[in-house]
């Protein structure tokens, strides 16, 4: 029986393998794949526009360009004492933000109440009192309608027709008059009467920390990317010298703010990262006893002053 229906059905197949097997052998000695082979097929079926040619794209003829000397004239930058100043503003600007945050406080955490739902729709209820029905139930309320007006038309479902009023923008024939200034206030002969007072703005320390900076992951005291140069380069000056290591807090997160709790939290923090860094510098050679380490709660990852040790 399998060798009747192999000898009935093997030779369409076969002969639609070897179709197939041609088609691939053609596309490969034109370099092209058996998908753009197909596609040609289809689209000399479909034939029109989307059977010629595509237009060659422009300058295809001419030489391809220099990328090294894109562009060839030479960018304006400001000047370096410009730059500096601008550096020196940002600077204090982040430093101003961190101790603002701080002074915020931490950010309420909770879900706000949702408003209460509007009453007179159709899907309100109400509760009956249970004086008058004996027992406290619950009844649907009836559905809002406006009231209507003998001037207005009503449409099917017997409500009011809405009309468009497209609003005017001509300009008044008068416009309103200003009063008077206001009357100045009451003075007492001997009495000062003390001006209102402005904005209080905290005066926080907007210089930019002494010492090389190194950044960490926020919130965490895992060293950030890129950072290893920098500390090899510090390590191998550590001849006769002695490393402060200030660690600061991530005053910019919620949890951030100037009560003692929030400090506490913070300084943890920042001896983390100086301990952190501290260990990274030893490994690299620098002795221990060279190693001082701080912690703050207001600032940014953490800074690393160098003095020289006297002889």
């Amino acid at each position: 029986m399998m060798t009747y229906f192999f000898a009935k059905y093997s030779r369409p197949f076969a002969g639609l393998f070897c179709a197939f097997a041609s088609a691939l052998t053609l596309s490969g000695c034109q370099h092209r794949t058996a998908n753009e082979t197909l596609t040609d097929w289809v689209h000399g079926i479909s034939g029109g526009e989307i059977y010629k040619l595509r237009p060659p794209p422009p300058h295809y003829d001419k030489p391809f360009p220099h990328i090294g000397q894109v562009p060839t004239y030479e960018p304006e930058f400001p000047s370096p004492e410009a730059r500096a100043i601008l550096t020196q503003n940002l600077q204090e600007h982040r430093n101003y933000a961190q101790r603002l945050s701080a002074a915020s406080g931490p950010i309420v955490k909770g879900a706000i109440a949702p408003p209460p739902p509007p009453g007179g729709g159709e899907n309100s209820s109400t509760l009956t009192s249970s004086r008058s029905t004996g027992q406290g139930s619950i009844s649907k309320a009836a559905p809002y309608i406006p009231k209507k007006t003998a001037t207005d038309k009503n449409n099917d479902n017997g409500l009011p027709e809405l009309k468009y009023k497209p609003i005017a923008h001509e300009t008044p024939k008068s416009l309103p008059t200003i009063g008077d200034a206001p009357p100045l206030p009451i003075g007492f002969r001997g009495f000062k009467i003390p001006s209102t007072p402005g904005a209080i703005i905290p005066d926080f320390d907007k210089k930019e920390p002494n010492g090389t900076l190194i950044r960490f992951v926020a919130a965490t005291d895992q060293i950030g990317p890129k950072q290893e140069q920098t500390l090899q380069h510090l390590a191998d000056e550590s001849l006769h010298k002695k490393f402060i290591i200030i660690g600061f807090g991530t005053t910019l997160s919620a949890e951030a703010g100037l009560k003692a709790k929030d400090q506490q939290h913070e300084l943890r923090l920042g001896l983390l990262r100086a301990q952190k860094i501290a260990q990274e510098l030893e490994k690299r050679g620098v002795a221990s006893e060279n190693l001082i380490i701080e912690a703050r709660s207001i600032g940014d990852g953490a800074r690393i002053q160098i003095q020289s040790l006297t002889p």
